[in-house]
């Protein structure tokens, strides 16, 4: 069995918490994922518009997706322009629609070589180690691009409403200690009307729509803790800034 291996792009999506809270209380593991699975179905419904072309695009058009228990992968037809803004639809609205059910997630985007077979279930690549690895690696709630997959979206006029880039360098928090300068979507920017409270946030109040998954503020070890209060440092430059 020979396939061609053709450039994508490719996401990596996965859930924080879920290995604890399926060993601690699988019920509530259950229902924390089929709240993730409505958010993926949602996004599948999305259609939009490629800049600068005009032209109408379903999300469904142009990505697989596909879900392994708490993980999400999607990868692209081709590495068209459509493939392009699908594939970063996808990604920030998984991000922040699954948030909006309480649901904290991270992921990775890369693009390079990469071949399937739906039909056994089988894909091979190096777009979908990287992904892995970078949003695997960050402490944080976002979502990391590789440098092509930021370079061609840098290249886009893709921006908020207020005029400002929505792919950015951040200074992202990664499992070995310290930072890395990453290329990162702005997602904080691009869903900027899901705010609905005072700015800047605190991180014991980001977090309070989480405690379904990893308990209290309070009793949460130091390393979870640092995972969103990376995230909310984030939040309050990119909505707090000029």
């Amino acid at each position: 069995m020979s396939l061609q291996m053709l450039p994508r792009f490719v996401a990596h999506v996965d859930m924080l918490g879920m290995s604890t809270l399926t060993v601690n209380d699988p019920h509530r593991a259950w229902a924390a994922l089929s709240r993730f699975a409505q958010a993926r179905n949602d996004i599948l419904q999305i259609a939009f518009t490629i800049v600068p072309t005009g032209e109408t695009v379903h999300l469904s058009q142009r990505l697989a997706v596909l879900t392994f228990s708490d993980t999400v992968l999607a990868f692209s037809q081709s590495d068209e322009l459509a493939d392009l803004h699908a594939i970063l639809i996808l990604a920030s609205e998984l991000l922040c629609r699954s948030m909006s059910y309480s649901i904290p997630v991270r992921a990775g985007i890369a693009h390079g070589p990469f071949v399937f077979n739906l039909d056994e279930q089988l894909f091979a690549g190096p777009p979908l180690v990287e992904a892995y690895h970078l949003g695997e690696s960050a402490q944080w709630l976002g979502v990391v691009l590789d440098e092509t997959t930021a370079r061609r979206a840098r290249a886009i006029p893709h921006q908020s409403d207020r005029g400002r880039a929505l792919v950015v360098e951040w200074d992202v928090s990664v499992k070995s200690s310290g930072t890395i300068r990453r290329q990162v979507l702005s997602w904080p920017e691009s869903h900027r009307g899901n705010f609905q409270v005072n700015l800047p946030i605190s991180a014991s109040t980001f977090y309070k729509p989480f405690e379904h998954i990893s308990g209290p503020w309070s009793s949460l070890p130091l390393t979870t803790c640092a995972k969103y209060e990376s995230t909310v440092a984030f939040i309050n430059a990119q909505l707090c800034g000029p």
